[in-house]
């Protein structure tokens, strides 16, 4: 087996000889050299020298000098070594073709060709076939300026020894003008290809023109200000303004002013001096009124009665307001106010009191009831439509009183009048009927602990009949 592999290879090495002899015409040479091949023994073969024939026994050298044309001349060298001396013998071989075989392979680059190196076993010469143009540079897409800044340039991408130069082209950076808050610039060039700067722009200033914003000051109800600066050409505030807090206000007492009788009075108020603001409104208090007392009749159906507030002393004269019916075709007349009557004076019931029932609005005045007991006698019966023993326990005036008036009633009032009495009776109120004839109501009442209470929307004369 081993055998066979041998033989293998020396037939494939016999191939790739006889495939290099097919190709010499292909060959260049790159290098012609020599190469001695040395046999220390010598050859044995007799040589002469002189005319003396000696045999090679000591250095025995085979020189193959490179032709450079695939071919090399071979010259043997022989030499006799003895103790009488060393002789050398030069014989030329003639020229035989050089045996090149496959060494390796230069590949191309940018600038330098490729080829497949093949060198010769004796003479060592070296020869090249399968040659490869250079490939040439491959400059990267970059341009760079040159260090002095006159060019650009890029190198190639493969071998980055390979520079391309070109001259620089000029592009236009056009001037800036310069603002207040923002500098300009002097017009430059710059290469629009490697964006070199060949002429640079220069920064441009311009100052503010300075304004003075004026201080305000401050007043009792506005703030004041600072004074500031701004620049009148662009806007900007160089010094601002800060706001100064308004002043307090001075202030004034209003004094108040007593309500009388017959003048409206005010209230206490405020108000600043220096800026004359109100701070506290001084309120209306209307006039108080006369506070009359106890009216008296003058006997000519006319009554009096002077102002109990002090300092007034205001004396009022009213007519009596009559309250009229007919007894036996006789007229009665009471006055409600001063109680001045055709029978006797009404007197004036203390502590009579009142109060809304249905929230209406009531006349602005005192309430004032007065009571006569058994007014009229028995003649009452026949004005009732009673019994002669029928006549009314009590005749009484109830009206809302003011500046010895009588006020309208604009709603239901629940009267209060103290009356201590074991007498069974009704309470009556004289009325009018649709034709303007005197009629009498009778009203519902309650008597519990000597008050006697009752609701009414009129005022008037009312009459207590005893029960029948």
């Amino acid at each position: 087996m081993k055998r066979k592999y041998c033989l293998m290879l020396l037939l494939l090495a016999a191939v790739c000889l006889i495939s290099s002899l097919a190709l010499a015409d292909s060959f260049t040479l790159i290098t012609k050299n020599s190469c001695v091949h040395y046999e220390y023994d010598g050859c044995g073969k007799s040589i002469s020298f002189d005319g003396t024939v000696r045999t090679c026994n000591d250095n025995h050298r085979d020189v193959y000098d490179g032709n450079g044309n695939q071919t090399h001349t071979v010259t043997i060298k022989h030499r006799h070594y003895s103790d009488d001396g060393d002789y050398d013998v030069n014989v030329n071989a003639g020229t035989e073709s050089c045996t090149l075989v496959y060494a390796f392979t230069t590949k191309p680059t940018c600038t330098t060709e490729g080829y497949d190196n093949y060198s010769c076993t004796k003479c060592k010469s070296s020869y090249k076939t399968n040659v490869q143009n250079p490939l040439g540079h491959t400059y990267l897409d970059v341009w760079y300026p040159t260090s002095d800044g006159k060019q650009h340039c890029r190198s190639c991408e493969r071998c980055l020894s390979g520079v391309q130069f070109r001259d620089h082209v000029p592009e236009l950076d056009p001037a800036v003008a310069a603002t207040c808050d923002k500098p300009g610039l002097t017009q430059g060039y710059h290469c629009s290809v490697c964006h070199y700067v060949m002429v640079p722009q220069i920064p441009q200033y311009k100052h503010h023109t300075e304004v003075i914003d004026p201080a305000v000051a401050p007043t009792c109800t506005k703030t004041g200000l600072t004074e500031g600066k701004h620049c009148s050409a662009c806007g900007t505030v160089l010094v601002k303004q800060e706001v100064v807090p308004a002043a307090a206000h001075t202030v004034v007492i209003d004094e108040a002013v007593s309500a009388t009788c017959t003048r409206d009075g005010l209230t206490e108020g405020k108000h600043c001096s220096a800026c004359g603001t109100v701070l506290t409104a001084q309120e209306e208090v209307p006039a108080k009124g006369h506070a009359y007392q106890l009216w008296q009749s003058m006997g000519n159906q006319a009554h009096r009665a002077t102002c109990s507030r002090q300092g007034c002393g205001h004396t009022a004269k009213v007519s009596c307001t009559q309250l009229e019916l007919m007894v036996n075709d006789a007229p009665f007349a009471v006055c409600p106010v001063c109680g001045e009557s055709t029978a006797e004076t009404f007197p004036l019931v203390e502590g009579a009191e009142y109060r809304n029932v249905d929230r209406s609005a009531m006349p602005r005045g005192d309430l004032t009831v007065r009571m006569l007991a058994e007014p009229f006698g028995t003649e009452a019966a026949a004005m009732a439509g009673m019994e002669e023993s029928a006549a009314p326990l009590w005749a009484m005036t109830v009206i809302c009183e003011r500046a010895g008036k009588p006020q309208t009633l604009k709603g239901l009032i629940r009267v209060s009048v103290p009356l201590e009495t074991d007498a069974a009776f009704t309470l009556v109120r004289l009325d009018a009927d649709d034709n303007g004839q005197p009629c009498w109501t009778e009203i519902a009442f309650t008597l519990e602990a000597g008050m006697l209470t009752f609701e009414t929307d009129h005022d008037g004369l009312f009459l207590l009949m005893p029960a029948a």
